[in-house]
């Protein structure tokens, strides 16, 4: 810590000092309607998320919690015929890869053309559920043993949650992780030898 009582000031001019002043003055009234009109939006939110039949789904999901349920709901909407499968949704959320040949030659990218902050609200909620569900916790650590970086990791988490998504959305049936882990071991997967093993979440 900086002994504070050594310090120079970097000006004394009373111009600039008394101009910052009303300057921060400004900024911390704009700053205080900004706060006031978030907490309004996200009362609203609220509002509206738990009144819409669908909320039961996305409130389900583990991690979710008051803002990725609403937000993953928002991205799928009412309107079941809008996508025709998961992925019609991976392509439009840009989460599925581009996959282009030619002749012997493969080359696959990130899809660049996307709704950012759709994109956004699965990639943040792939994050955030690595520390909710059992599942998402071991596809991490077994990528991990693959030694694949960190955000190739979740953008492949969340080509799975949407997936698994898709499929609560057209059934209207929320999301089970016991009745999912059950799934993986009966299909037994590789990922049931990292469901015992010591977490390794991201920070």
């Amino acid at each position: 810590m900086p002994d504070l009582t050594r310090c120079v000031p970097l000006t004394n001019d009373p111009a600039l000092i008394e101009s910052s002043i009303i300057t921060v003055q400004a900024l911390i009234l704009g700053l205080r309607a900004s706060h006031t009109a978030i907490n309004c939006f996200d009362r609203e939110i609220a509002r509206v998320f738990a009144q819409h039949p669908d909320a039961a789904l996305f409130a389900a999901l583990p991690g979710s919690g008051t803002v990725y349920s609403a937000r993953l709901l928002a991205a799928f909407g009412s309107r079941r015929e809008r996508f025709e499968s998961a992925e019609a949704m991976l392509n439009f959320s840009g989460i599925a890869p581009v996959l282009k040949r030619s002749g012997r030659s493969t080359i696959v990218h990130r899809r660049f053309a996307r709704p950012l902050f759709l994109h956004q609200s699965f990639i943040e909620y792939a994050n955030e559920s690595i520390r909710h569900s059992l599942w998402a916790c071991a596809f991490y650590q077994m990528q991990k043993a693959r030694e694949k970086s960190h955000w190739v990791i979740i953008r492949a988490l969340a080509y799975k949650w949407i997936r698994i998504l898709f499929r609560c959305w057209q059934a209207r049936t929320p999301y089970d992780e016991l009745r999912y882990l059950k799934s993986l071991q009966k299909s037994r997967s590789p990922l049931l030898q990292y469901l015992a093993q010591p977490s390794t979440q991201p920070a």
